[in-house]
């Protein structure tokens, strides 16, 4: 029996997210014609949009149940000089980063987690954004895997794999409350038109989510006399990085076209201390006075 699965789709009713893998995957079978898909998939792309959110917001609670939303992270126990800095911040600017799903609606899909198919930001993105704004910061244009601060705080693996070393940075993924189109319009060099429009899935502008990070000196355990000068220039690029990352260089993909900057407005906790800070500037105080 011949498998119709643009029928499957318009005769169902099911998750919106599957849906549209079972639209994308329908155009490889002759049966489906293509103004029909077209028609089901402008229908699907208003309806998406429309009712994403409320959905998003459902599986947020779900995550948070979890603990997974925003991290609940213990300190206490953990080594001295440890810190702990987390926050919730809102984008100025939309954000974007590439999803590797060979299916869907469109093209140019934003990255999801796994099972709760929400906009997310994966923790390894984190620290490769956060260690190239390091690297820009202290202008490290050759060798940056030799720069001792990139070693401290990321860690290292020498080419042959014998040596490597763990950094004293922990990232944890940030998920979104919101989700949206970009349209990007090329224009035509000699008649000025708009020539084939991009669409992009994007986090909207106003969209939020919380970003945790853990700083653990785990190789000055059972140190008698760390070297305080070290760490203090840990908290200092820690803090001057991720102020810079989130305000000036952005976060994400086509941040050279300004996506992925944020309101300097935030909500923020360092080492779960009662005291909550509102922008970036009080919390770059906060922690590089952390050993004063």
């Amino acid at each position: 029996m011949e498998t119709n699965f643009f029928d499957f789709y318009v005769e169902g009713e099911r998750n919106s997210f599957w849906n549209v893998k079972l639209l994308s995957k329908s155009m490889q079978y002759k049966e489906v014609k293509k103004e029909a898909y077209q028609n089901a998939k402008d229908k699907y792309q208003n309806e998406l949009y429309r009712s994403y959110d409320y959905f998003i917001s459902n599986e947020l609670k779900s995550l948070d149940i979890l603990g997974l939303y925003k991290p609940d992270i213990e300190v206490k126990n953990l080594p001295r000089y440890s810190l702990l800095i987390q926050f919730k911040f809102k984008l100025k600017k939309p954000f974007y980063s590439n999803d590797d799903d060979d299916f869907y609606i469109i093209e140019n899909s934003i990255t999801k987690e796994h099972v709760f198919k929400i906009p997310m930001i994966r923790a390894s993105s984190w620290k490769g954004n956060l260690r190239n704004t390091i690297i820009k910061i202290n202008q490290i244009d050759k060798n940056p895997e030799d720069s001792n601060i990139i070693k401290r705080l990321f860690g290292y693996t020498t080419e042959t794999g014998k040596n490597q070393k763990k950094g004293r940075l922990i990232f944890y993924p940030t998920y979104f409350d919101q989700i949206g189109l970009e349209i990007i319009a090329p224009h035509d060099r000699n008649s000025k038109t708009v020539k084939n429009p991009i669409l992009y899935e994007v986090v909207p502008k106003g969209g939020s989510g919380f970003f945790s990070l853990f700083y653990i000196p785990f190789d000055l355990i059972g140190v008698e006399n760390p070297n305080l000068e070290e760490i203090k220039e840990d908290y200092n690029q820690i803090s001057n990085a991720i102020k810079k990352m989130m305000t000036t260089y952005g976060f994400g993909a086509k941040t050279s076209s300004g996506y992925g900057v944020v309101e300097d407005e935030i909500d923020c906790i360092v080492n779960i201390s009662p005291y909550k800070l509102s922008a970036f500037d009080d919390m770059q105080k906060m922690i590089e006075g952390g050993l004063s």
